[in-house]
């Protein structure tokens, strides 16, 4: 919502209407087998909420950090946390804003040692980005 692009912002409960998947997917599989997916984020969205068990939204990258931490601290053995922290991508990323990248990063590195804090012997931690979107690069 915003009138101008200086006053654009998402908010926390913006909706995609994605295309079911074609296939069952990891979520699918692990939800039939009885474990727990928690969508942090749009990632309930994205997978047009097939194979999701829970859905945790939040305005910001913080935000969804403190819901990523108590996704983690609810899961069980065999669970699945899926999150997305769309700012990066939204917020910095399209707008091309270098230095509010970079600000984003630094601030979500110094929030890292709390989720590391939480993983358990036999978790796994897997940070990616969703298509590499370079702030710096000048065209779309």
């Amino acid at each position: 919502v915003g009138e101008t692009k200086a006053a654009f912002q998402r908010t926390h409960n913006r909706r995609d209407y994605a295309v079911p998947p074609p296939e069952p997917t990891l979520l699918d599989r692990l939800t039939q087998r009885g474990s727990k997916v928690i969508a942090v984020g749009k990632i309930g969205d994205i997978f047009a909420h097939r194979g999701i068990s829970q859905v945790r939204k939040a305005g910001g990258n913080m935000a969804m950090f403190d819901k990523a931490l108590g996704a983690m601290d609810d899961a069980g053995e065999g669970d699945l946390v899926f999150a997305n922290f769309v700012d990066f991508d939204t917020e910095f990323g399209h707008r091309r804003d270098v230095a509010g990248y970079a600000g984003a990063l630094e601030a979500f590195d110094r929030r890292l040692p709390e989720a590391l804090s939480r993983i358990k012997p036999g978790d796994l931690l897997i940070l990616t980005a969703d298509h590499g979107n370079d702030p710096s690069w000048r065209g779309t």
